[in-house]
């Protein structure tokens, strides 16, 4: 019952737009897929909980529950992630992909282009939302310097476009440009919020 209820949300954004399977394996291998990706999600509390018991021995008690607080931040975020991106880049960004359809042509979707489609979308948004948390409890513990890598703005503003550019999975500027404001803006806060957390 529960890997109908995931694949019937994950092809709700297509409003009944139907998927191919290329193979007689297809099937078997999509709702695999889609478990080990749910598997992956819900593991990363897990996952978050372990890195912070790998590294706490050699931070202060002070230090501890501040790192714990970044990681309660970082949980909503990726909550927040899994939202925008199923309620809006999903749906936006294959509208914007729709309008590239060539005359006399017709376009077919199969499944597992789709699955990769949502869960390269869902990592960008996922990866952009945790910046200012991640850069904010590296600064924190004095690894992540905010004046040194200020001194690279412009630099590091190029390169998150780029790399923006290179990942996102679309090529109009509209959709680009959704994804860049929001990052660049959020790398700017990660900047100013480990301004006051460095060395502290």
């Amino acid at each position: 019952y529960l890997d109908e209820l995931l694949i019937a949300y994950l092809l709700n954004p297509l409003h009944g737009q139907t998927l191919l399977f290329l193979s007689p394996m297809g099937p078997f291998l999509f709702k695999i897929k889609i478990a080990l990706y749910a598997a992956f999600l819900a593991a990363f509390p897990l996952w978050l909980g372990l890195v912070l018991h790998f590294v706490s021995p050699a931070l202060s008690q002070a230090k501890r529950w501040s790192l714990i607080l970044f990681a309660l931040a970082s949980l909503l975020l990726g909550a927040a992630s899994l939202a925008v991106t199923y309620f809006y880049f999903v749906p936006t960004t294959l509208k914007a992909l729709q309008g590239f359809a060539v005359a006399g042509t017709q376009s077919w979707l199969t499944a597992e282009l789709y699955l990769s489609f949502c869960i390269l979308l869902l990592a960008v948004v996922f990866v952009v939302l945790q910046i200012p948390v991640v850069m904010a409890a590296l600064a924190y513990i004095g690894i992540f310097n905010p004046k040194v890598v200020g001194r690279y703005r412009k630099l590091s503003t190029v390169g998150i476009i780029a790399l923006l550019a290179v990942v996102t999975p679309t090529t109009d500027i509209v959709t680009l440009g959704i994804v860049c404001v929001p990052a660049l803006l959020l790398w700017e806060l990660g900047l100013f919020i480990s301004k006051g957390l460095y060395g502290k």
